[in-house]
């Protein structure tokens, strides 16, 4: 699998485009919330999917240790990032 490509489509024909990179990953999502994660510095290792790629990918949003991020994950970002903030409050 083409990891270092814009788009990908997996074996089931979903298609999930290249939303923000990390200096350890890459994630991929689809227009169902779908999530793809590789790991830069191993591309052939098997990605992780569904909820372990989203916790993952909500970790590094919280920890801001995203490097690239497309149009559509910086709004995801700063719906993430007021949603956090909300959860201080009483």
């Amino acid at each position: 699998m083409a990891t270092l490509d814009q788009t990908i489509v997996n074996e089931y024909g979903e298609i999930f485009h290249q939303s923000l990179i990390t200096d350890q990953f890459i994630f991929y999502t689809d227009d169902s919330d779908g999530i793809m994660m590789f790991y830069v510095n191993d591309l052939e290792r098997r990605p992780l999917e569904g909820y372990g790629a989203e916790e993952l990918l909500i970790e590094v949003i919280l920890k801001n240790e995203w490097l690239w991020a497309s149009e559509d994950m910086k709004y995801n970002i700063q719906c993430i990032l007021e949603a956090d903030s909300g959860q201080d409050d009483p």
